[in-house]
C-alpha cells in the first residue's frame, strides 16, 4: 500500500538529470547492447545513449561514451552519494573495465 507521505516525498523533486560517462568494456565477451541493458537496469537509470564510441580499440577493450538521464526518486534522499551509487553499479556490470562520470549532473526537465 502506498502511503502518502511517501508521495509527497516523489514529487519534491520532479527532475531528471542528464550526465555523461566514459566506459572501457569488453565487447568481445558480451555485447554491448548487453552491457547497456544492464545499465537501463540500474535503479534510476532511465535512458542509455551512446554518445561517441572509440574506433581505435585496445585489443578486447572498447571505449564508449555514453549518456544517462537519472530519475532521482528511487534514492531517499538523492545527493552527490547517489551518482556514486549509480557508477559503483556500472562498475560491477560484467565485461565493464572501468567507468568515470565526464561531466556534472545538469537538470534537463
Amino acid at each position: 500500500m502506498i502511503k502518502f507521505i511517501d508521495l509527497i516525498r516523489e514529487s519534491t523533486n520532479p527532475n531528471i538529470y542528464l550526465i555523461y560517462c566514459r566506459i572501457v568494456v569488453n565487447a568481445d565477451a558480451r555485447p554491448m547492447g548487453d552491457i547497456l541493458s544492464d545499465v537501463r537496469a540500474i535503479p534510476g537509470v532511465t535512458i542509455v545513449d551512446i554518445v561517441n564510441a572509440d574506433d581505435k580499440t585496445h585489443g578486447i577493450r572498447h571505449v564508449a561514451d555514453i549518456s544517462l538521464k537519472i530519475d532521482p526518486n528511487p534514492f531517499e534522499p538523492f545527493d552527490g552519494k547517489s551518482y556514486g551509487t549509480i557508477l559503483n553499479a556500472i562498475k560491477k556490470i560484467p565485461s565493464v573495465y572501468t567507468a568515470k562520470f565526464t561531466s556534472t549532473p545538469v537538470v534537463v526537465s
